[in-house]
């Protein structure tokens, strides 16, 4: 009788240890249907709140990722980044770490975009971050569309600002104004005729090319050097992007 009485005494305890660690480690759900529901209704801040009060209860990769879909909805890029990148460590299939590690270079993307006016350098390392993740994305998905699409377009970005920092570094290596010399009439002659002779050049380097590109087919970086092309990309990696894949974890 006392054997009974003391083992239903430590029973007594041991739930009463238990259940409200069990209890606190549930409610990170209702945390997180209520930050489904909030970011259904556009309220991308209130959403992320109630992600983050469920992240104090647990570490989650849904959490992590609609919290970071719920930052690149506000603009909020690096925290966004961070979110995806803490889902890919908590990511329970190879399929969640695959749009986990695609959204992050996403948001690496956005973050240069933001930057490559006043810090091109800044937005050189981001590029290259997000070519890193898009390339991370077809070691595991080789068929991936979008991560080839997107890496592309990384690319030629990284290439458009070196290009842009080449031509900004012979402007500063060029002397300042031009210095006539005593015998000007002579200099500007050979001047003249130095012109006619780089004309020439340049018009059969430009007849060879358009020969050789057009015996070529047209490449996938030939479409995206298309100005209206590469815009309507960035606005559909703006207004799509991650937000569409955060319905497929509700």
């Amino acid at each position: 009788m006392i054997k009974k009485f003391i083992l239903a005494y430590l029973l007594s305890i041991l739930l009463l240890i238990l259940t409200p660690s069990y209890i606190f480690s549930m409610g990170f759900k209702e945390n997180e249907l209520n930050g489904n529901n909030l970011y259904k209704e556009d309220d991308f801040e209130g959403a992320s709140l109630e992600y983050t009060e469920g992240l104090t209860k647990k570490a989650d990769y849904k959490l992590y990722y609609n919290r970071g879909v719920s930052y690149y909805k506000l603009g909020q890029y690096d925290k966004s980044f961070s979110d995806f990148e803490n889902s890919a460590t908590y990511a329970n299939s190879e399929g969640d770490q695959i749009k986990a590690v695609y959204n992050a270079g996403n948001s690496n993307y956005m973050m240069a975009e933001t930057v490559k006016n006043e810090n091109p350098g800044q937005a050189l390392e981001l590029f290259g971050k997000a070519v890193n993740h898009y390339e991370r994305v077809l070691e595991l998905d080789t068929d991936n569309d979008d991560a080839s699409y997107n890496l592309e377009l990384a690319r030629l970005r990284l290439d458009e600002i070196k290009q842009q920092q080449s031509e900004d570094q012979q402007s500063e290596d060029q002397p300042d104004g031009d210095q006539q010399s005593d015998n000007g009439s002579e200099d500007g002659q050979q001047d003249g005729e130095q012109q006619n002779s780089d004309q020439q050049q340049q018009d059969q380097q430009i007849e060879s090319s358009e020969s050789s590109y057009l015996s070529e087919e047209i490449s996938p970086k030939d479409i995206l050097n298309e100005e209206a092309r590469r815009q309507d990309a960035i606005q559909a990696l703006i207004t799509s992007g991650s937000g569409e894949l955060v319905d497929k974890d509700w």
